[in-house]
């Protein structure tokens, strides 16, 4: 009885999301997908690049960055990560060919669809566009586009804007925005709070935002965290941290986050999270957080031990509190990444 109700309620999440049945997903309905339902993959036709539920693109003169489940981020170079706080955090900073600066941003929230409290999904982005005197601003909500438009500085007659902006909902319930003949797309849906992010290829990435930079190898982010010993979700934390938007964040712990990190010295900055972050790293581990503590306190009991890690060293309360999530959880956990260090 149990698994007809999931899979009801699985099947009626699919079903406000228009598009192709393909297995247990929606692929886009256009012909640069095709279905294999075998695997439940919906695959962009040769050539392109992306995710067929999601968005493909010419690969031989755009790349694609999507957020969508978990791990959660594919970047530019099709590299995969977490972004595991529920935070303000930059998704991409890029500069077009034809000079168009573009940087966006998203917030964060955590779900209850996991036991664990890393699971998030995007509520909404910010986009702004500049070149020249022309600049373009929008806000993505789930309900639509809020304070978008394009401006000029005045005297508006002396200027001609540099580019255009399009917004619109798509066929497949994405709120889209282009900027037109430049190659760039962005769109997210409400529906399952997917993102897609589209940029002509040849751009200037910021390399070290969560989309990174479309030159990359598909392992970029397994080999960086590889290289710095740790395992791909632990890398991915620190990842995520380097990139808070703490000027406009709304949540006083991300802000308070972004601080203690940033008063850390560089040397112990990646321990610290190891040690500190293992809740949002670990999923094992962050269940059992959650069990003790309810999800809405691991966020703040994190910046309290980076605090302490990075200033005095004495971590002493952190060790007690996983001692308490250990011993109350009920399932088995390896909580080593932290008590070998208590």
């Amino acid at each position: 009885m149990l698994a007809f109700i999931i899979l009801f309620l699985f099947q009626g999440t699919l079903a406000q999301i228009p598009g192709k049945q393909c297995g247990g997903v929606v692929c886009l309905d256009n012909s640069d997908v095709t279905c294999i339902s075998g695997n439940n993959t919906c695959q962009c036709k040769d050539g392109m690049v992306g995710n067929g539920r999601f968005g493909c693109v010419d690969a031989a003169t755009s790349c694609i960055c999507y957020l969508y489940g978990d791990p959660y981020v594919t970047a530019f170079s099709q590299s995969v990560m977490s972004a595991p706080l529920p935070c303000h955090h930059v998704l991409t900073e890029f500069t077009t060919p034809d000079g168009i600066y573009v940087k966006i941003t998203a917030t964060a929230s955590s779900r209850n669809d996991r036991p664990y409290p890393s699971f998030v999904f995007e509520d909404g982005l910010s986009f702004i566009a500049t070149k020249g005197d022309t600049m373009a601003r929008a806000l993505f909500r789930r309900d639509g586009f809020w304070n978008k438009g394009l401006k000029l500085k005045l005297p508006v007659r002396s200027n001609f804007p540099d580019f255009g902006l399009y917004c619109w909902a798509d066929p497949a319930q994405y709120w889209t925005l282009e900027i037109p003949r430049f190659g760039v797309v962005v769109r997210y849906r409400s529906a399952d709070s997917s993102v897609t992010i589209e940029a002509p290829k040849n751009s200037q990435y910021v390399r070290n935002t969560l989309c990174g930079d479309c030159g990359d190898p598909k392992t970029t982010y397994r080999t960086m965290a590889q290289a710095a010993g740790m395992t791909l979700s632990e890398w991915s934390l620190v990842g995520t941290v380097l990139n808070l938007d703490a000027e406009n964040d709304e949540n006083p712990q991300c802000k308070n986050l972004d601080r203690v990190f940033k008063s850390c010295g560089d040397d112990k900055t990646a321990e610290a999270l190891k040690f500190c972050g293992a809740p949002f790293s670990h999923n094992d581990i962050g269940e059992c957080f959650v069990q003790a503590y309810g999800r809405g306190e691991i966020l703040s009991m994190m910046n309290g031990c980076i605090e302490a890690f990075c200033g005095s060293g004495v971590t002493d309360s952190w060790c007690r509190k996983t001692n308490t999530a250990k011993t109350q959880c009920t399932k088995q956990a390896d909580f080593s990444v932290i008590l070998n260090k208590c």
